[in-house]
């Protein structure tokens, strides 16, 4: 193997010596990019890898004897890495390899695994694993997005009786919705099968139920972050869990003590009947089709408290008094002298 190697460097030394000098120490030719792979082309593997195997020979005939030889290497990784393998034996008993490829150095180095080769091997090797992994990746991802989109809140039957209440000191009666505080005020929801479907087995598939808080159109209005969107892997509307519960014919009801991390807006109830999955089978609301009625404005902390009102005012009292003294001691003291 030495002497296939030696052999062959002293008629790369020969070829090179019309247009290099190798005693300067010069290196000709620039250093190949590995080649580009357009994703429609139509071109087999094999001829992009003769090309590939092409560049390299002409890099190899131009360096010289002191060149380097491992951009014309990691040229013909590259290439293998998306077409082939990286392991030496399945390398060298690819078909897809070139005859002018066969006598290159970096062909020996790979097949044999000698010197540089490994090197040249193992980074193929590094470079396979991410690519397929990363294909894989993309893959699952890719899956998983499709799954989830493929609920559309247009597809679903309405089918749920929602109904709520609010209990506590704050609610109030607004011109137009029901207004409730948050950290003390609660809301009562009811929810159960549209009675004029008892019997009819739309529900034989509904394992559980989700409630879920819904900003009113009036709350979404140039906020995107609550934007509405048919598919319910993308829609912001309903962010807020309340409750999820099994589902029963009969309904169930639950008892939730608005949160204080809650933002003031307007607030409508929404539940969704899922399967086994968690997919989405039909839905109810509290409110009509247009989200006009039955709304809640929930008023949020306003992080103020009477003491500290007190004590602002206590305070701006003080300093006021304080400036007065002032101005009327250095008014003395300016008319005694």
């Amino acid at each position: 193997m030495e002497a296939a190697l030696s052999s062959e460097g002293a008629s790369v030394s020969a070829g090179a010596a019309g247009s290099c000098s190798a005693a300067a120490g010069l290196d000709c030719a620039p250093p190949l990019p590995p080649p580009r792979v357009q994703p429609n082309s139509s071109k087999s593997s094999g001829q992009i890898i003769s090309a590939a195997a092409s560049a390299v020979t002409r890099r190899q005939s131009t360096v010289g004897p002191r060149g380097n030889s491992f951009d014309a290497d990691t040229t013909l990784c590259t290439t293998i890495v998306v077409f082939s393998t990286c392991s030496p034996s399945s390398y060298a008993s690819s078909s897809v390899i070139p005859n002018e490829l066969r006598h290159s150095r970096a062909h020996l180095l790979l097949k044999n695994g000698m010197g540089g080769g490994k090197f040249t091997v193992m980074a193929c090797g590094v470079l396979q694993c991410v690519v397929r992994s990363l294909a894989v990746a993309a893959l699952v991802l890719a899956s998983t997005s499709f799954a989830e989109a493929g609920v559309l809140f247009s597809t679903l039957d309405e089918s749920i009786n929602v109904a709520v209440e609010i209990q506590g000191q704050n609610v109030t009666e607004g011109p137009v919705n029901r207004v409730a505080k948050v950290g003390d005020d609660r809301l009562v929801v009811s929810w159960n099968l549209n009675s004029s479907l008892m019997g009819l087995g739309v529900d034989k598939n509904y394992v559980s139920l989700k409630l879920r808080l819904c900003f009113a159109p009036i709350s979404q209005l140039e906020r995107g972050w609550r934007k509405t969107n048919d598919d319910l892997h993308r829609d912001k509307t309903c962010t807020i869990v309340i409750a999820n519960q099994k589902y029963t014919t009969d309904g169930n009801s639950t008892v939730w003590r608005i949160p204080k991390n809650v933002p003031g807006a307007t607030y409508f109830v929404r539940a969704y009947a899922t399967d086994e999955r968690g997919q989405q089978l039909a839905y109810g609301q509290s409110t009509d089709q247009l989200k006009t009625s039955n709304l809640i404005t929930i008023i949020p902390i306003s992080g103020r408290h009477v003491t500290i009102d007190i004590a602002s005012g206590v305070f701006s009292v003080f300093s006021i008094a304080s400036l007065i003294a002032f101005l009327a001691s250095e008014f003395a003291q300016t008319s005694n002298r």
